[in-house]
Formats: structure tokens, sequence, C-alpha cells
């Protein structure tokens, strides 16, 4: 096979899957190259200049690309819990957005899987990553130094043609042809002046990689398009690129229900602005236009035309004779009623994107069932969708590390790992939920049940946004706690009531240990300074202080005397008092 032609070569998957590709990329990204891409004429009675209007006038409903950043965003917050350990310190260094980052433009490893792989990941079905190195690293350390491994992006339309290895890992490339796309620049000032194509082959034989530039008419160049005989070979042991592809495209269900979308909402459109505007009717008798009853005008030929128009002048100031008998001229628009239809279809297609987002997320073949149980099932589901999405990120990333030590030359292959958790759940409803768990806590005397339904209800607020490390030790602090009541209010209640003591009730709510006896000190002080200030100076004359409620014997004391003040039935007792003693009545 002659070089002339490498660049002609694509994998059958390409051709037969491009229209799809292309589709799907114009749906997400929107804006007016959709509009110009899929608005389409109504009929052959619109013409050209009727057209031209209505696309001028008409928006993009992008709510397919919405629903697909919902699916990203709530993996996207997750990154921060990624953990990466090992690896070489320049490995790690970029990780973090050092030494110009991952790509050389200062990304670090989360943003850029983040923003360049996940997202396109999610509406092409797949992505391609190459890992590079600088030609140009130096024998010494010092040279080195700040040299390092560095990634970049294919789109799927840029992986033209493709073989896997044929080893046991069937996730290697054996062959791989990729498609760049570089600037020309003016000889004068050094602008870039235009795009031209240029393809990149990696391929492995008898052991070794192999890397060539060739130009669009299929000979080999070097990075500056000057024409070279030999490829270059590459100092590691496999073909330097990663694909990550997860099962189908999220964008694959959707994409038509937004081109739907577009034109149901650009009839409406052009609909609402064409009806705005109402016109006049009348009735009118027939025989009346016989031109033998027509006023003859004033003679002239202007006055004959006037004669003969049938236009009215109206307006707020204008009156109207109209005969008897007859309905009175009014103001008449079309009927709204097939825009309300067209509404009500767009909020239905717009429901149902978000609702194929979810089945193609789960892999459901089905439509997603309404009860309580099977609804829990689904967001299961989703979140198992969600975790896949997750692994093939983590997977694709372990392959990147690997091929970093590679070009690094050491053993150490960074360690990649992803959280296992992710949900698609808003705030209000985790809020929601948790409320409700919250109720279902004090309904069965069980503490294995409560520290349970306790544990449910940390991971429902909680797991979307923490780190395994913190949710295992949450979990570890509820199986460790002596109860499971923290309400303020309930621990007061208990406490006041001999119920529990003040050492346990210090510690469900929170306190360090030891706190309970710091108070109950703090607390006979305070006692002692109050009876002090409360002692009378001359204790025959002016009778014992009652202030000190805390040495009271019936802690309930006072609030019986305040039910007695209000009504004397009611008291602990059950007995009523004898008028005038203030003595409840004795028992018969």
């Amino acid at each position: 096979m002659s070089n002339a032609n490498v660049c002609n070569l694509t994998h059958p998957d390409y051709q037969q899957q491009l229209q799809e590709w292309i589709k799907w990329r114009y749906t997400y990204e929107s804006g007016t190259a959709f509009i110009r891409k899929y608005l389409r004429q109504f009929t052959n009675r619109e013409d050209p200049d009727d057209f031209t209007m209505r696309r001028d006038i008409s928006y993009c409903p992008a709510f397919a690309k919405a629903a697909l950043d919902e699916v990203k965003n709530s993996i996207y917050q997750r990154m921060a819990d990624v953990s990466r350990q090992g690896g070489s310190k320049k490995y790690q260094a970029a990780c973090e957005g050092g030494n110009g980052g991952v790509d050389l433009c200062g990304s670090s490893m989360n943003y850029y899987i983040g923003c360049n792989v996940l997202e396109e990941m999610l509406k092409m079905r797949k992505v391609g990553v190459y890992v590079d190195m600088p030609s140009d690293v130096g024998q010494s350390q010092a040279d080195s130094a700040h040299k390092h491994p560095y990634l970049y992006t294919y789109i799927t339309e840029d992986i033209r043609a493709w073989k896997l290895d044929e080893t046991d890992d069937l996730t290697q490339f054996q062959s791989v042809l990729l498609r760049d796309h570089i600037y020309e620049y003016d000889n004068q000032f050094g602008f870039p002046i235009n795009c031209v194509e240029r393809y990149r082959r990696i391929w492995k034989e008898a052991g070794k990689v192999y890397f060539a530039f060739y130009n669009a008419a299929g000979d080999m160049v070097d990075k500056n398009n000057q024409p070279i005989k030999d490829p270059t070979v590459l100092n590691i042991p496999i073909v330097p690129f990663v694909l990550f592809e997860i099962s189908d495209s999220l964008m694959k269900n959707i994409a038509d229900y937004q081109i739907a979308l577009l034109n149901l909402a650009s009839a409406d459109m052009i609909y609402a602005l064409k009806a705005n505007f109402p016109f006049y009717v009348e009735q009118y008798e027939p025989r009346m236009n016989s031109q033998h009853l027509r006023p003859v005008g004033d003679g002239t030929a202007e006055g004959a035309a006037a004669a003969t128009t049938e236009e009215v002048k109206m307006g707020v100031a204008k009156g109207r004779r109209y005969p008897k008998g007859v309905e009175a001229p009014k103001f008449i628009h079309p009927s709204s009623e097939p825009m309300t239809a067209s509404m009500e279809k767009q909020d239905q297609l717009k429901g149902e994107i978000r609702q194929l987002v979810g089945l193609a997320l789960a892999n459901l073949k089905g439509p997603r069932m309404a009860s309580a149980e099977s609804k829990a099932k689904d967001e299961a589901s989703l979140e198992a969708g969600l975790s896949y999405i997750g692994m093939t990120l983590e997977n694709g990333e372990r392959k990147v590390a690997e091929i970093w030590s590679y070009y690094e030359g050491e053993n150490k292959v960074a360690t990649v790992n992803y959280p296992e958790t992710y949900t698609l759940r808003t705030e209000q409803d985790r809020r929601t939920e948790s409320e409700q768990l919250g109720k279902l806590l004090p309904l069965v005397p069980s503490v294995t049940y409560q520290k349970t339904v306790g544990k449910k209800l940390a991971n429902s607020l909680l797991a979307a946004s923490s780190s395994k490390e913190t949710m295992e030790k949450i979990y570890k602090e509820i199986d460790d706690a002596p109860g499971f009541c923290s309400d303020p209010v309930t621990i007061a209640s208990d406490v006041e009531h001999g119920l529990v003591s003040n050492g346990t009730a210090s510690i469900l709510r929170g306190y360090p240990e030891g706190e309970a006896e710091k108070a109950e000190k703090d607390h006979e002080k305070r006692l002692k300074r109050i009876q002090e200030a409360q002692a009378p100076k001359n204790p025959v004359q002016d009778g014992q202080a009652r202030g000190i409620i805390d040495q009271g014997g019936d802690p309930l004391a006072g609030k019986n005397e305040k039910k007695e003040q209000k009504d004397p039935t009611q008291n602990d007792t059950g007995k009523v008092p004898v008028r005038g003693t203030g003595k409840p009545t004795p028992n018969k």
C-alpha cells in the first residue's frame, strides 16, 4: 500500500456513523449553526423570502444539550474526590496543574478530563487522548527538569482508522490514523492565515512503535511539513493512544427531539407574528355591489375610482354605520388553538428528552415505572449508569498514567481511583428524602433500625459530595454513638424527667467527653451565687427565699402551681382543691 493512499483510509464504522456524529455535534453545540442546518421549510407554499425571514427570527431550544450537561455536571462535581497515588513527581505536579499542566496549557488532570474528555465522550460516545513527549528533552537532569509527557484530545471525526492489537489486552492499538488541523502562517508578520489538514499515523511493527506525519497528498513529512523518508521510532512498547468509550451516545435518541422542537418553535414564532394583526370584517348586501347602484362620484377619474372602492376608513375617532338587523362590524383574528396544541406538544417533547437521557443512562428498554418501589429502582439504575461512566474515565486515565511512565522510563505507575457513587438528584430532592427518613427514625424501638436509617439519611445528604473515607467515618460514628437522638428539645426533656444522665446527653449533643462534669461544677457555682444573692438579711422577718428552682424537690412544682392558678382542677394529682384552703380534697 503506497503512502499516497494512507490519508484516504477510513474504518468501516467511520463512514457508517459519520452522519450520526455530525447530527450529535450540531445538536449539542446548538446556536445559529444548528438552526441553519436543521430548520426546514413547511411546504412549497412558503417561498424563500418567507423562509429566510422565519429562519432569522427562530431560536434554538437547546434542551437536549441541557439534559446532557446535567449528567456531565453530576460527574464533574465528584472529580475533586478522584485519588491519584504514586507515579513520578512530574506526573503528580502536572496533575495538579504545575509545570504547564497535563496539556502544557496549565490544565490539571481534573480539568482536562472534565472539560475535554467527559463532555466529548457523553455526546459522541468516544474520544481519543494522545500521550506525546517533547522531542527536545536534553540528556542532563537540568535540561529535562520541566519537560514531561503531555496530552491532547482527538474528537471522534478525527479518529479516521484504527486496528486493535492482537494481544491479550484488546484495548491497545496496533495502528491508528489520526487527523490534525494545523495553521499556516504569514511569512512577513507571522499571523495564522489558513488551517490545513495533516495526518498522524502510529503503528507497532516487529516490537517497535513507529510514528509519522503525512500531508493531504499522502507524502511523509516532519512537523514543519518538510518531506522526509523514514518514520520516527518511539522508545515505548505500546501505541500512545487511549480511547475513552462508552457503549452508546446519550445524544442518540434526543438529537431528533431537539430538531423537532426547533421546527415547532419556529412555526409558533412566525404564527404569533403574522397572527398578531387583527383584520376588519363587516356584513354586506351582495345586491348593493351592483354597478347600477354605485355612486357616480364627482365626474372625474379620481372620483370614479373613489366611488367604486370598497376600502373603509377606520380608527378610534371614526364611526361606522351598519344596516339594521345585521351583525356589527368587528375585528377578528386567527384561532390560538393551533399554537396552544403546538406548545403542549413542545412541553411533552421537553419532558421526554430528560426521560430518554435517563433511559439511555440506565440502559433500560421500556418506559420508566411510576410506583414508589419502581422509582427507587430507576434511581438506582441511573446511579449505576453514572458509576459506569466514572469507571470508564478511571480505566482510561490509568492507561494514560501507564503510557506516561513509559515515556519517563520509570516503573512508578500511578494508581487512579474514581468515586463509586454518583447521583442526578438535586439538592431539594435530597433534602426532601432526608426529611422523610428523619420522620422514620423514632418509629421503631430498635437501635439497629435507627442507626441503619441514620446511615441512609447521611448517605442521601452527603454521599454525592463526600469522599468514601468521610462516609466511612460518619458510619463508624453512628455505630459508636451511645444513643441515636440528637434533637436538643427531646434530650432536654429526657434530662428534666430523669430519663438520661447529663454525661450521655452531653455526648449525644456532640460535646467533648468530660464536658458534663465541667458543666455540673459551673452549675453548682451558679446556684451558690444565686443563693447568696437571694438570702434574706433577717430570715425571721423576711421568710425563706424561694428563687432557686434547681433545689426544689419537685421539678414540676412551678408548672403545677401555674396550672392551679388558671384552673384549680388541673394538677398532676387529679384532685380538686378545697375552696379557701389551697389543699386538695381528700379521697373518700
